[in-house]
């Protein structure tokens, strides 16, 4: 389930630590890709979600993945100390 900051969902929050981690998969630019926005219209909008969500106290880390294939656990446990 994805956590709410005004009118955004978080990909993964880790509330203890206060940090949005952000999973950018292929399907990330998705509008980009199918022609209903410009790459510096879609980079606008995430810079005023990041921004947003940043002015309200939680920090970002974005994860970009070419694949959409979800790491192993292990993995998955070495990124989150990684960004703690």
């Amino acid at each position: 389930m994805n956590y709410e900051v005004g009118k955004y969902s978080l990909d993964i929050f880790m509330k203890q630590y206060n940090i949005d981690i952000e999973w950018d998969g292929s399907g990330h630019r998705l509008q980009v890709k199918m022609g209903k926005m410009t790459d510096d219209e879609f980079d606008e909008l995430e810079n005023i979600r990041t921004a947003f969500i940043l002015e309200n106290g939680i920090k970002v880390c974005r994860i970009i993945c070419t694949s959409d294939k979800v790491p192993d656990d292990n993995t998955l446990l070495s990124i989150k100390q990684d960004i703690i």
